[in-house]
Order: C-alpha cells, then sequence, then structure tokens
C-alpha cells in the first residue's frame, strides 16, 4: 500500500506500492481501471512543483520527449496528465535493476559490456535520429531486465534542437560527475556530450566503479575537465584492448577527439566485439 501521506489514487490509476522516491518525484506501482497489467506510475512532487515551476518545465519536457520516442531499448510510456495537482506518467513497469545497482556488484566482463553498449548506442543513435539529446545519461537512468536487456529512461534533461533552453537550471545542466568538459565549461552540450555520457556509463560498468568519486561538486568538476579517470585495467584486467580503447575514444575531453555520431562509435563497437584493431583518437 501507499504511504500513509500519499494518494489511494490518481485519476483514473489506483496506486498499489511505492517502489520509488527521488528529489523529483515518486513511483508507484499502479493499475488503470480497467487494466489487467501494472504500470509504474511517475508522479511529480507537489511540494517541487509549488516552490519552483522549472521543475514541472522539466517533467512536461520529459513527458514530451518520451511519449514521442518509439524503441525497444527506451521504456515505453502509456499515459501523462494531470489530476487535482498531480503531474503523472504512466510507462511500462520492468523487472529487474538499474545499471547503478548492477555496477555495485563488480566489473562487467566483456560480452555482457558489448551487449550494454550496442543496446544503448542504438537507443542513443534513435534520439539523435530524432533531433533529441539525452543530456543526463548516468547508471540510474539506464534499467537492466531480467532477460539481461537494457531500456534507457528519465528524459528530464532531454532537449530537442529547436527547443528553448531551461534557463532557470542554469548553463550546467546534469550530474556534475557525468557532464561533459565543455559542458561543465559553459558551452552548451551537442550530441558528442551525449556520446561522452554514454561512454563514462561504459566505463562505470567495465569497471564497477564511476570513473569520477569525489562527493565534493567542485572537486568533481575541476577533475571532469583536468583529470583523466584511473586506467580500466586497474579495475577490470580482463577486458580486452579493444573495448577500453572505445571508452576511452568516448570520453576524451575535446569533443574534436570522440566519435562524432553514433554511427562512428557503432562501427568501433562491431570491431572491438568481433576482436579487431581500435585506434585511439587523440
Amino acid at each position: 500500500m501507499p504511504a500513509s501521506n500519499s494518494p489511494e489514487r490518481i485519476g483514473p490509476y489506483a496506486l498499489i506500492q511505492i517502489i520509488g522516491v527521488g528529489g523529483m518525484s515518486t513511483v508507484y506501482r499502479a493499475r488503470r481501471d480497467g487494466a489487467v497489467e501494472d504500470v509504474a506510475l511517475k508522479v511529480l512532487s507537489e511540494e517541487r512543483v509549488q516552490k519552483s515551476p522549472v521543475f514541472l518545465g522539466r517533467f512536461q519536457r520529459e513527458v514530451a520527449a518520451m511519449i514521442a520516442l518509439k524503441h525497444p531499448h527506451i521504456v515505453t510510456i502509456h499515459d501523462a496528465g494531470e489530476v487535482e495537482g498531480y503531474y503523472y506518467l504512466s510507462m511500462e513497469l520492468m523487472r529487474g535493476q538499474s545499471l547503478k545497482e548492477r555496477c555495485a556488484h563488480g566489473p562487467m566482463g566483456a560480452e555482457e559490456l558489448v551487449r550494454l553498449a550496442h543496446e544503448m548506442v542504438a537507443a542513443l543513435a534513435y534520439c539523435h535520429a530524432q533531433g533529441v539529446l539525452h543530456r543526463d545519461l548516468k547508471p540510474t537512468n539506464v534499467f537492466l531486465l531480467e532477460d539481461g536487456a537494457s531500456k534507457l529512461l528519465d528524459f528530464g534533461l532531454a532537449k530537442r534542437e529547436t527547443d528553448e533552453p531551461l534557463t532557470a537550471l542554469g548553463k550546467r545542466i546534469g550530474t556534475p560527475r557525468y557532464m561533459a568538459p565543455e559542458v561543465v565549461r559553459g558551452t552548451p552540450p551537442d550530441h558528442r556530450a551525449d556520446i561522452y555520457q554514454l561512454g563514462l556509463l561504459l566505463y562505470e560498468a567495465a569497471c564497477g566503479r564511476p570513473a569520477f568519486t569525489d562527493s565534493d561538486v567542485i572537486t568533481v568538476l575541476r577533475r571532469v575537465i583536468i583529470e583523466e579517470p584511473p586506467a580500466i585495467a586497474f579495475f577490470n584486467e580482463a577486458l580486452p584492448g579493444p573495448l577500453v580503447t572505445m571508452i576511452r575514444n568516448c570520453i576524451a575531453k575535446n569533443p574534436a577527439n570522440r566519435y562524432q555520431s553514433c554511427s562512428e562509435l557503432e562501427a568501433d563497437l562491431d570491431a572491438a566485439a568481433a576482436g579487431g584493431p581500435i585506434p585511439l583518437r587523440a
């Protein structure tokens, strides 16, 4: 059952239990009237909406982005709306764990990492083809299903190329340790910043730990700009060299030295998976 201070239903959805709580929202296991399958219902925090309308703008942007995206490795959205001040997003109920939870159990092997990379590159390439930048790729925003497949979620910072910026969020958008160096400096992100974040995500999967581990934001941002993360071999000696090089190419400090598109990344991923050599781009 929901907590005592939670509603029992929102619009056509009966709330069954809380399955996740974040700073911006609560996610419930819920069931729509007349349906036979449960869904995950993400409900925006009333307090956050009242204190800062920019959070509502972020939520509405997430709704707009995700409803328009249909891909096997992006979470499926069923419905969205507002009832009596509750803003909600209904999505498929997934069983498994976040990539962050998986990383807590140690580094991925090559086969598992290659599958994750292929699926996330495919999802990101699809987003870019639709003119959408994700801008918040990180392990908590990737879900691993029980069968091993992965799905990308949380498009709260997603931006279409034609969108106006959410200026109240400031110039620096994203989670500090996963921000691209040029974004930390104040440059608007482009598709190469997404590729950088994907590289950090794969680095964390390969190592079982983030590339930048400090808790102090200023320290993390300084390291993002000037320091290279520890070598992957320190944490995963068995990972083949071509996969290591591919990840390094994704997280080059200079955007010009990264893969310039998901298609370039996919080509090197295919070569690395086949055991072929991968040139270091920087």
